[in-house]
Parts: structure tokens; sequence; C-alpha cells
């Protein structure tokens, strides 16, 4: 494996679940918001094909937002 360091990213945990419909639950704005700019390759991605991405953690899943324009 070479040295270069891989990106990582921490997904909050909470204690409660809560329906995956409610997005105006507060737990998301505990949760990192990690953007994605660029394709898989390492490209850089044009604006309309970014997004950003949210992981929560509760005992029995992992939930995932993504937001988009």
């Amino acid at each position: 494996m070479s040295g270069a360091s891989r990106p990582s990213l921490n997904i909050k945990n909470i204690n409660t679940d809560f329906a995956v419909s409610d997005l105006a639950n507060a737990h998301w704005k505990k949760a990192e918001r990690i953007s994605v700019d660029r394709y898989w390759s390492g490209v850089e991605a044009p604006k309309g094909r970014r997004f950003s991405v949210r992981l929560l953690w509760p005992e029995t899943a992992v939930y995932v937002r993504f937001e988009a324009n």
C-alpha cells in the first residue's frame, strides 16, 4: 500500500431513530456536511454534478442524506 493518505469521515452517532422522510429533524444539523466535487477518478466534477451528503448512525441503521441542485 502506498504512503498516500485516504480520505475519511466521521459519522455522527445518535441515540434515537426517526423517520427518514423527516428532513427537518434536528439531528441532521449535527451531522457533518461532506462536499463531493470530484468523480471517482479524481477529476473535478462540473458544478451541475456536485452534491453534498450527511450521515447519521443510530443503533439500527445508517442514514444518508444527499443534497444536490
